[in-house]
């Protein structure tokens, strides 16, 4: 029952974004446009006539939905490990699962709209995401298990970092990059040893290496692919950001994988 409770909010927090969406496109996407449409630097795809300004860019990030939901239907599967808290604490793999929805939703109102608070937006909800784990992760290190305070530090660090988004225009081109090599960083340390003997042990294959291998992939491919860039194609319904976007959702499944196969010693 517990997969599909999971199962459940997906399709209640992913059915009450797209009603939103889809009235925004009937109301023409109100509001400022984005930076990017005056810099011609829009992530390399043509902005369309219509409701949905890029479409590739947008509807590509339905492989976050399919794999948040994916998580969200496994949640219900046997616990096999003991002690480790995203197999056995219903709030981190659920909030997991619907974290990486959100991702897709959130881009897909930047692309569709092509506004300034769409920007905001994506750039909120991948704060969300990077530091639910990385948060996550220095838990796990110190051996931490009281909720309250882990829900309490994660809604104050994010307060934070949208303070720091709206005050600071163009900050999430380095806030982004720190979260993420953080999350790397102690993944990789947890994974080493590198912290002692804390009875917290994580392997590299297979899910490590292929999280970071999806991801170093999908990165060449974003860099290369933005407007101007080798691989930018503008009228072509193969986007080199939409490619970046499905293998992004990749490396977020292998991610909850390696989390879950943690084991204990």
């Amino acid at each position: 029952m517990e997969g599909l409770w999971g199962l459940g909010l997906g399709l209640v927090e992913t059915g009450l974004a797209l009603a939103i969406f889809f009235v925004l496109v009937r109301r023409g996407w109100p509001g400022e446009d984005d930076d990017c449409i005056a810099r011609d630097d829009c992530h390399c795809e043509r902005i369309r006539p219509g409701g949905i300004k890029q479409p590739s860019n947008t509807w590509s990030n339905l492989a976050f939905v399919v794999v948040g939901m994916l998580i969200l239907y496994s949640t219900g599967g046997a616990r096999a490990v003991s002690g480790n808290p995203i197999a056995t604490v219903s709030f981190y793999p659920i909030s997991y699962g619907l974290l990486v929805i959100s991702l897709g939703l959130g881009s897909m109102f930047f692309h569709a709209s092509m506004k300034k608070w769409g920007s905001i937006v994506d750039n909120l909800v991948m704060y969300w995401f990077l530091s639910f784990v990385v948060l996550y992760d220095i838990y796990r290190v110190l051996d931490a298990s009281n909720l309250g305070m882990f829900i309490l530090i994660f809604l104050f660090l994010n307060v934070a970092l949208a303070a720091v988004r709206f005050l600071n225009e163009g900050s999430e081109r380095y806030v982004f990059p720190v979260l993420f090599l953080w999350l790397i960083i102690i993944e990789i340390l947890i994974s080493t040893g590198a912290f002692g003997d804390i009875g917290l042990a994580r392997e590299f294959l297979p899910w490590l290496v292929l999280e970071v291998v999806t991801f170093a992939v999908a990165f060449g491919i974003w860099l290369l692919s933005g407007t101007g860039k080798p691989l930018c194609r503008p009228d072509s319904w193969i986007q080199g950001h939409a490619v970046w976007q499905i293998l992004g959702a990749l490396a977020a499944g292998f991610l909850y994988l390696n989390l879950l196969a943690e084991s204990l010693s």
